[in-house]
């Protein structure tokens, strides 16, 4: 089974088959997409703590 690897950006969800431009620096495709997993859940985890700080701040 061979498993498609997704590249995250600034407009939403790609499939490497339909990215157009080739990346900046050229880097094997796992540690591509470990690191823009890596922005996603940073951006993620950070939406979440401002999101629970707001709920928490709202309450009082």
């Amino acid at each position: 089974m061979k498993m498609s690897a997704v590249v995250f950006d600034r407009v939403g969800f790609e499939t490497e088959t339909s990215q157009a431009a080739p990346v900046s620096r050229p880097r094997p495709r796992e540690e591509e997409f470990r690191a823009a997993l890596d922005r996603y859940m940073a951006v993620y985890i950070a939406c979440q703590k401002r999101c629970a700080e707001a709920r928490n701040a709202a309450s009082q």
